[in-house]
């Protein structure tokens, strides 16, 4: 991944856990998110930076992203490369649709993490993935 694909994926990132935060009434995750981008990886269980579900949830959002940001432009790339170039008709729902099933099956569950709230941040992120591309075309 590319520093720009990088920095782009982390923005989806932060949007969806803005996002997320709101819907949850989780005030901590969006410190939490910033927590995991500057060391990596943090240490579940310190009590500072909130309790280990919301942690697991920012670590889980990150990765999301950055997966979804692939997984969107990989099959970007290969509907520029179809001559009858059939999929530009596909809507904006049915590449929500496609990429929100990819994740699901794709991204293993984490310890942690329920299936309602796995669901969730997919759905947000695959949304903040298509307005990014949908806003920069890239």
């Amino acid at each position: 991944m590319n520093d720009s694909t990088n920095s782009d994926s982390i923005g989806v990132a932060r949007r969806a856990t803005a996002t997320l935060a709101r819907e949850w009434g989780d005030t901590a995750l969006p410190a939490l998110l910033e927590r995991v981008l500057t060391d990596g990886n943090a240490t579940p269980g310190q009590q500072q930076y909130g309790d280990p579900p919301s942690l697991a949830i920012a670590t889980f959002i990150l990765t999301v992203a950055k997966f979804a940001f692939d997984v969107y432009k990989d099959h970007r790339d290969k509907r520029d490369k179809r001559p009858d170039r059939e999929s530009e008709a596909i809507g904006r729902a049915e590449q929500a649709n496609a990429l929100a099933r990819q994740l699901r099956v794709s991204i293993e569950l984490p310890s942690g993490i329920t299936p309602m709230h796995r669901d969730r941040v997919v759905a947000v992120v695959v949304a903040e993935v298509l307005s990014h591309h949908a806003a920069t075309g890239s």
